[in-house]
């Protein structure tokens, strides 16, 4: 199956009743989808199909075939390359460091 993912193509050999997210995730590599729900509620896996936001989580990959998706979440991505291996960007860090407080909870300071 041919999917067009911000600008590229990529052919896919999966399932056509594979929810979405696992392919952009499992099997392009582009892990800033998320599956949150299942159930297209908590907005986690939403993606831009053609411009429009959908909820991938209740999409079967094989809906999606001509059109151009783009998930919305462009940093923390990884990419595979040709050879197989996978190219992660690194994502800003945050300058407030967590800490363990005297109750064993996380405090941010």
């Amino acid at each position: 199956m041919e999917l067009t993912v911000n600008g590229n193509p990529f052919t896919v050999d999966v399932p056509g009743d594979m929810p979405l997210p696992w392919v952009l995730r499992d099997v392009i590599g582009l892990t800033g989808t998320k599956f949150g729900c299942g159930l297209a509620a908590c907005g986690a896996c939403t993606v831009h199909l053609d411009g429009q936001p959908i909820r991938s989580c209740v999409t079967p990959v094989r809906s999606i075939a001509g059109y151009h998706v783009s998930p919305r979440w462009r940093m923390g991505y990884s990419r595979r390359r040709a050879s197989g291996s996978v190219h992660c960007r690194s994502r800003r860090r945050s300058r407030h460091k967590a800490s363990h407080g005297p109750s064993g909870q996380y405090a941010v300071g």
